[in-house]
């Protein structure tokens, strides 16, 4: 998947803002989210054969239209930057969360 940076999506941004969102819908819908971070949630997301199991993520790029969908870096050289939507739902499913190769345009 290639990505341009400059037209949707925000490389210089707030953590913890990105948060708000999910947040908001937890609190709205009364269910709980014990995240402090995308890339927490995205740990605890990853089913149990996933293959980046074992890395770990860097929160990289967000876009200004989707508080679900996150550009993250990984420790897997055969993974460098990743696309990935998340749930919000701690309930592990075999083959989840699917990931996308990026590549920067």
């Amino acid at each position: 998947m290639k990505i341009n940076l400059t037209e949707n999506w925000e490389t210089d941004f707030d953590e913890q803002s990105t948060m708000e969102y999910p947040t908001l819908m937890s609190e709205t819908f009364g269910y709980a989210i014990s995240s402090t971070s995308p890339a927490e949630q995205l740990r605890k997301e990853l089913c149990m054969n996933h293959p980046l199991l074992e890395s770990e993520f860097t929160l990289f790029a967000v876009p200004k239209d989707n508080p679900n969908e996150f550009i993250f870096s990984t420790s897997d050289e055969r993974y460098p930057l990743i696309f990935v939507h998340l749930t919000w739902n701690e309930q592990k499913e075999e083959g989840f969360p699917r990931i996308e190769k990026v590549e920067i345009a």
